[in-house]
């Protein structure tokens, strides 16, 4: 899909020149780059950067990189605009355990974020434009809520503007109805209960990225119910359900419990050492009030790196599903 503009007032102008007049934060050499992959077109046709294009010709410049320039400022571009590619969308693809009209659920896998950042080249923002660009481009795919980078899990995303308000109030007003799984340092007593400790972002954070602690004078409220799925050596399966939604609330509500998740580099004991240092943390299943009424729930299989510490401890995650 292109967007076409018409040449006005520019007889006999270079086909890079009138590009550049356009979009004075563009640099020759993605220029030359989109000529050469037909993302700039001339009246149709691939075209050389040196063309001389005259009043009344069409340049056809690819959909999403029209989009993209069009939300750019006047500075040079630092980044290379991204071209969905059928591989990124193929990988979404994969991850999908449910769609319809109005929702697309995805298994997120483990180490992939949700949004970019300035060191995040890939994460799931990315792949869901390249599958709206391949398979739906007629909508916008928006994404509702988020995971963190190594938490895998149920994820949500909204197919129509209809849907994105409707998940997007739930989630204001924590309506949603979460259960994650965790495998934790630790076999806590009692067995079951609710963790209630206010929680706060710390300040003069040493670790990457913000951080959250426990303080019950300054805190908002929050609360984590919890139950020991099965015990295992010095280790404990939880099945975990928030009440509130917190930034990493149940990471820090099981560390300061006592229980930090396996492969929790920032809430871990840095002493505690086991296996690939993966965070053992899934969002097994979530439950939401679709736009038309009804209760949906949404499932996700743990991820692979869990499996295998559970099946090298004899234990069958299926029988406890």
């Amino acid at each position: 899909m292109y967007r076409s503009f018409i040449v006005e007032n520019s007889p006999a102008t270079r086909l890079d020149r009138w590009v550049k007049r356009q979009f004075p934060h563009v640099t020759q050499g993605q220029i030359e780059k989109w000529l050469r992959s037909k993302d700039i077109l001339v009246n149709g046709k691939k075209a050389e950067s040196s063309l001389r294009v005259n009043d009344f010709d069409a340049i056809q410049i690819k959909a999403v990189i029209a989009d993209i320039l069009a939300r750019q400022d006047k500075s040079p571009l630092n980044l290379e605009v991204y071209i969905p590619n059928r591989t990124d969308a193929d990988a979404l693809a994969a991850c999908i355990i449910w769609e319809d009209d109005e929702l697309l659920v995805i298994n997120k896998p483990s180490g992939l974020a949700t949004q970019g950042g300035t060191k995040t080249r890939h994460h799931v923002d990315l792949l869901l434009r390249a599958y709206q660009y391949h398979f739906c481009p007629k909508l916008t795919l928006r994404l509702v809520h988020r995971l963190d980078r190594d938490t895998s899990g149920v994820l949500v995303v909204a197919k129509t503007l209809k849907a994105a308000n409707n998940l997007a109030a739930q989630f204001k007003n924590n309506t949603t109805k979460k259960v994650y799984w965790a495998i934790s340092h630790g076999k806590p007593s009692p067995l079951h209960g609710v963790i209630d400790a206010p929680l706060i972002k710390a300040e003069n954070v040493s670790r990457n990225g913000e951080a959250m602690i426990v303080d019950f004078k300054n805190g908002k409220s929050a609360q984590t119910t919890f139950r020991v799925v099965k015990s295992f050596q010095d280790y404990s399966w939880f099945d975990l359900r928030p009440l509130t939604g917190r930034t990493h609330q149940i990471r820090v509500h099981l560390a300061w419990h006592g229980n930090p998740i396996v492969g929790d580099g920032k809430y871990g004991d840095p002493s505690l050492r086991w296996g690939d240092e993966q965070l053992h943390l899934h969002a097994r299943s979530i439950c939401i009030q679709s736009v038309d009424g009804q209760m949906l729930t949404f499932t996700a299989p743990p991820p692979p790196h869990m499996v295998d510490t559970l099946s090298r401890n004899h234990i069958n995650w299926e029988q406890y599903a």
